[in-house]
């Protein structure tokens, strides 16, 4: 097996699960929707704590939404959350903040937690250029 090797000394990932999924037309904002037997936010959350290169990661979450996004994490531990703002510029901003807030960072990869079927190689290609 090749090594890969990574330019950034440090990466975090934001993952922005701060919506309500009015537009999806769902009981429940799709982030938390089962795909597969997990929720969206899950699969996403798995796939960046599976990737070496990792160091932490944030999710952004709507007010109230903090026991909903723990449960469908739940037993996983290594993240932390951030209450988003009203539109998704302000709940990206939010989550920035809680990083700088905790030492930084050398690099920050954002994320949609409603795109949960992320590849360890689309993150290699990020993570290498």
């Amino acid at each position: 097996m090749v090594e890969t090797r990574y330019p950034c000394k440090k990466t975090d990932v934001l993952i922005v699960a701060a919506g309500i999924g009015s537009r999806a037309g769902l009981d429940i904002p799709k982030q938390f929707e089962p795909v597969g037997g997990k929720s969206m936010i899950r699969h996403s959350v798995e796939r960046f704590q599976s990737h070496d290169a990792i160091d932490r990661i944030w999710i952004v979450v709507a007010e109230g939404q903090e026991d909903e996004a723990n449960k469908a994490l739940s037993p996983l531990s290594a993240y932390k959350l951030v209450i988003g703002g009203a539109t998704r510029q302000q709940s990206v901003s939010n989550g920035l903040q809680a990083i700088e807030s905790h030492g930084g960072t050398t690099n920050i990869l954002v994320h949609d937690a409603a795109r949960p079927f992320i590849s360890h190689m689309v993150i290699n290609r990020l993570l290498t250029r």
